[in-house]
């Protein structure tokens, strides 16, 4: 019999035998196992089945009837102040990784008390029968019929091309990309093979449903099966077209929240830069509550167009890919503040550059705990005004980080 000992970064229980780590997912702190099978495939290995031998606490009710087989969801056992607490543990204990000690109190915002169906962004897996999420480690696909975190529209179309799957399972479907906007949904299928009639007859009831505005075939490059109007996304006081399969915050309530915090701690801003801005939700909205002027710059080439298109003197643009060819301090010299929103993998080279300016004012908006605090370190010499966890992935380890620091 095992105790659990602690809850680890991915949310898993850890238990120690013969002096090795082994993750038990599902668990609690406190919880006293019988470990039947362990999977040491991995570089730290799983126990999937145990037996419960004694519980530390009452688990919670799973608000879905696949927790604890779809991989997505790692949380839903937890009572929600020990949820909270973990995820902040994650936090604190990259930053003590890094030697970064916190001055201020870490705000958590999350949704967990509000309707779920929320998620209007999803990748679904496809292995020619079943079509949905998978396995927790594993690339066995659980086939799914409702997902009580994704949109209700998503989780329609979903149920639908389980059935459409089956049809033309021989054109070896392989994932399927939903976007939700406004309640209208962009779906983009991706195959092994080339669409043919086949598809086009299996996809008819898809095309009817009146909210899905366009379908993409995925195989080598993008077709266009089915077009009747462009998505458009809402920022400020401006309107812009939304490219398929292009770079979106998986929920409404996540986007705004970023956008809010990042508007609210620059403020007294003037000059402001927006790197890696994506469809330039945060430009936007600082234009349209501050007087001030913004440089958004990112590498995607079409988002950048459909942000040019946008008539605003206090907006200029640039494409350009700030991992490998990062602002220099001669470029940084006009500013008096940046918001910097990289890849899961943080922005280091462009960091050393801010790390060298003179800028008054950093916003980091971060999606990994890690990255956050190694960049952090590099900044060291700015003091952190503000520090929040916004929590859009609920019931997942994953987070996002919102940093105020200034000189």
């Amino acid at each position: 019999m095992q105790d659990i000992l602690y809850i680890d970064k991915d949310l898993d229980g850890i238990t120690k035998l013969n002096n090795e780590i082994i993750k038990v997912p599902f668990s609690q702190v406190g919880d006293k196992v019988q470990l039947n099978q362990i999977n040491s495939n991995k570089k730290i290995p799983v126990c999937f089945d145990f037996t419960l031998i004694e519980a530390s606490k009452p688990k919670e009710n799973p608000i879905c009837k696949f927790y604890g087989k779809c991989g997505g969801c790692k949380a839903q056992h937890f009572s929600h102040i020990d949820y909270i607490n973990h995820k902040k543990n994650n936090v604190l204990n990259a930053l003590k990784s890094q030697n970064i000690n916190l001055e201020v109190e870490i705000e958590f915002i999350h949704h967990l008390n509000a309707p779920k169906n929320q998620r209007r962004r999803v990748d679904l897996s496809v292995n020619g029968k079943n079509i949905g999420f998978k396995e927790y480690r594993s690339n066995k696909v659980v086939d799914i019929d409702y997902c009580p975190l994704i949109t209700e529209k998503i989780n329609t179309v979903k149920s639908l091309l389980r059935s459409t799957v089956l049809q033309i399972d021989n054109h070896e479907i392989t994932g399927v990309h939903i976007t939700e906007i406004d309640g209208d949904l962009s779906v983009m299928i991706t195959s092994n093979k080339k669409e043919d009639i086949t598809i086009l007859i299996g996809l008819q009831e898809l095309f009817r449903l009146d909210f899905v505005v366009s379908v993409f075939w995925k195989f080598k490059t993008f077709e266009k099966l089915m077009y009747k109007n462009p998505l458009y996304l809402h920022y400020g006081n401006e309107k812009i077209e939304f490219i398929a399969n292009t770079f979106l915050q998986a929920s409404v309530f996540g986007e705004k929240t970023l956008q809010n915090l990042v508007t609210s701690f620059m403020e007294d801003s003037k000059n402001i830069l927006d790197l890696f801005s994506g469809y330039g939700g945060y430009a936007f909205n600082l234009l349209a509550s501050n007087d001030c002027f913004v440089k958004a710059i990112d590498i995607d080439s079409q988002v950048m167009a459909q942000i040019t298109k946008v008539n605003n003197r206090n907006l200029s643009t640039m494409v350009r890919n700030l991992m490998k060819n990062p602002l220099q301090n001669d470029e940084l010299l006009n500013f008096q503040a940046t918001v910097i929103n990289p890849p899961r993998v943080g922005a280091l080279e462009q960091v050393k550059k801010l790390a060298e300016s003179n800028l008054n004012k950093i916003i980091m908006v971060y999606c990994s705990s890690s990255s956050l605090a190694r960049d952090l370190q590099i900044l060291k010499h700015y003091h952190i005004k503000n520090f929040v966890v916004v929590d859009q992935f609920i019931y997942s380890p994953h987070v996002e980080l919102v940093v105020h620091l200034e000189k």
